[in-house]
């Protein structure tokens, strides 16, 4: 039998026992011909999508044993390692794996408590729906921290830290990026596209204002492109290197195995600092604040963590909030608790830098956070 046809009537099996999984099936080549290059490719980029949709460990082997050197073959096999070399889950009881640099374990333990105080989400309404595949929460559920969400999809999940307190998921939005990647002169990758990112955005609420956002911006699926480079981060890293007037309240940079980390720390004493993102993230905040019956607050403060690995696995966090630099500055227009002084949140962020950077390879102990039961209207 025609090696082509074979592979073609085993896709179009895989397709048929996907069925109710993945809701499409594969067309098969017409049997009146030998299936044309254009036919084949076709069928194997169905079978793809099926396999990513599915997302284990046993459809990457599928793929990989009709196209072992099929297009997807890097990224299909870079998933099946990741997967079967990520670490175990933890528990609360587990010691804390050291950071590699940097604070001490101690630290980096105590850098689950938030600098400012907890407050109830009191006054939202009760809502929720179905956001990204890539996080275990819907938009509009309700965590308390400390703990972690474990983010993305299998070969690229990362820990992403959530501060202690009482925090909500306004929005989860899956896109392409768009300028971020600079691919670099050595890539050998051909037809280069857009990386698969998830945009998450928590935010603690005083009342019905978000005075806190902690907003995480990773890859989701395995990158197929590894020779690229993240402009943010090669941005964050020489930040403040040519114009002292831009420098950063605090700015740090650290390599080490197959991980790189930059932090900066950022205050504008006489303005606020307005959220950035993607449109499609954007609009869906401004939809569900409305569901929820919140808005955003005033921000003065912008702590941003880069992480890349070996891979050019990403994450970005940003955390904003309200900070007094000086004596009797004002609240931020928040109606309950005045804002902490720089130099906690100083602090604060060097310890949850360390947090981030152990928990990009699963390693952070802290317990999986599930969604809070609320009901009329209080967290």
């Amino acid at each position: 039998m025609n090696i082509s046809i074979f592979i073609s009537k085993l896709s179009l099996i895989f397709f048929v026992s996907l069925g109710t999984a993945t809701g499409t099936i594969a067309q098969p080549v017409s049997q009146n011909k030998a299936p044309s290059t254009a036919d084949r490719a076709v069928v194997e980029v169905d079978f793809w999508k099926s396999v990513e949709r599915m997302d284990t460990a046993d459809a990457y082997a599928a793929y990989l044993d009709a196209y072992p050197n099929g297009r997807f073959a890097l990224l299909a096999r870079l998933a099946m390692k990741r997967s079967s070399g990520g670490a175990q889950p933890v528990t609360a009881n587990t010691a804390p794996v050291a950071p590699a640099v940097g604070v001490s374990v101690l630290a980096a333990t105590a850098a689950t408590t938030q600098p400012q105080g907890a407050t109830a989400a009191d006054k939202l309404n009760v809502w929720s729906e179905s956001a990204s595949g890539s996080i275990s929460l819907d938009a509009g559920h309700r965590v308390r921290g400390p703990g972690v969400i474990t983010v993305g999809r299998l070969g690229a999940r990362k820990q992403l830290p959530i501060p202690e307190g009482a925090w909500v998921v306004v929005a989860a939005t899956d896109h392409d990026s768009d300028t971020q990647p600079r691919y670099t002169t050595s890539s050998t990758t051909a037809g280069l596209g857009a990386v698969k990112l998830t945009t998450l955005t928590l935010a603690q609420f005083e009342g019905t204002t978000a005075k806190s956002l902690l907003v995480a911006t990773f890859n989701r699926v395995v990158n197929d492109m590894p020779r690229f480079s993240w402009k943010g981060a090669e941005q964050c890293a020489a930040a403040g290197a040519d114009d002292q007037a831009k420098k950063p309240e605090y700015h740090h940079s650290q390599g080490g195995r197959s991980l790189s980390l930059c932090v900066q720390l950022r205050h504008e004493s006489n303005g606020g600092i307005q959220a950035v993102f993607v449109p499609a993230h954007r609009k869906e905040i401004n939809q569900n604040l409305g569901k929820l019956g919140g808005r955003l607050g005033v921000y003065n403060t912008e702590l941003d963590l880069y992480l890349v690995d070996q891979y050019a696995a990403y994450m970005r966090i940003t955390r904003l909030d309200c900070t007094e630099a000086q004596q009797g500055r004002p609240a931020c227009g928040l109606p309950g608790n005045q804002p902490v002084g720089l130099a906690t949140q100083l602090t604060w962020s060097k310890a949850y830098a360390q947090q981030a950077y152990t928990g990009f390879d699963q390693k952070l102990a802290l317990p999986e956070l599930s969604a809070q039961a609320v009901t009329g209207g209080t967290n």
